[in-house]
């Protein structure tokens, strides 16, 4: 939803604070059943036990006669709106300036950053400090996989092997990869987590594994879930020609 552009067409960005209560969104979204308004991409957020919500959407009109007043006024019909900012398009641009911050549904704020990006710095930062950076890079997903697996499975119920089962759709979920759980082992503790479509992996480099990060936060979400430092190692990678990219978490070895 950030930026939204065609400069033939007339966009709308439309920000809604809802009340917490059952069927508030359903009652706004009844009222914009118009005609000449298409609402092209959203979303809704309510943060864990907060009183409001928020649905944003992206919307155009072909209608020069629909205005971001009109818009307004009739989600402000709803009982359940508490609030209404509106920001229409210049030049068929629009970029959302309405939802900020950007928000995790545990309150936690977030970034959103385009995975090309991502790749990029990663291997920029491997050319300039190689292995040193490669274990860096590591050690960042090992702290980012510590701290998902505390805000979601920290007092989760269940087994141990299906609590970390689920912990695998977050790869999911966070748009790093397609995860699924292969093995686990409770004593000596392992886990091997199957990746397709790492967003790590490049394919310009067929010598090494690249999914360092990804790895790094295999490792430290196990690494909670066990209670005990483990370690993270890509033995499979599509990089290298694999059919899939392959993370075993295991406990080091003494020395």
């Amino acid at each position: 939803m950030a930026v939204r552009r065609d400069k033939r067409k007339r966009f709308f960005l439309v920000s809604v604070l809802l009340s917490n209560e059952p069927g508030a969104l359903s009652q706004a979204s009844k009222v914009l059943a118009i005609r000449d308004l298409n609402i092209l991409e959203g979303y809704s957020c309510t943060v864990n036990h907060e009183r409001q919500g928020v649905w944003s959407f992206i919307a155009e009109s072909n209608s020069t006669r629909m205005d971001a007043k009109f818009i307004g006024d009739l989600l402000r019909e709803s009982p359940l709106v508490e609030g209404v900012e509106i920001e229409e398009s210049h030049n068929g641009l629009v970029i959302d300036t309405l939802n900020f911050p950007v928000i995790w549904g545990d309150g936690a704020r977030a970034v959103v950053l385009n995975a090309n990006f991502m790749r990029q710095a990663f291997e920029l930062a491997e050319g300039v400090a190689g292995e040193a950076a490669t274990q860096f890079i590591y050690q960042l997903g090992v702290s980012y996989g510590r701290a998902r697996w505390n805000a979601v499975f920290a007092d989760a119920i269940g087994t141990l092997e299906e609590n970390i089962r689920e912990a695998t759709k977050l790869l999911s979920a966070t748009g790093m990869a397609r995860g699924e759980l292969v093995s686990f082992v409770l004593e000596p503790p392992s886990v091997e987590i199957s990746m397709q479509d790492c967003f790590e992996v490049v394919g310009e480099d067929p010598a090494r594994a690249s999914c360092n990060f990804t790895a790094g936060t295999i490792a430290g979400a196990a690494s909670e879930a066990f209670k005990e430092e483990l370690r993270g190692e890509e033995v499979e990678c599509v990089s290298k020609g694999d059919n899939r990219c392959l993370v075993v978490v295991t406990r080091p070895q003494p020395g």
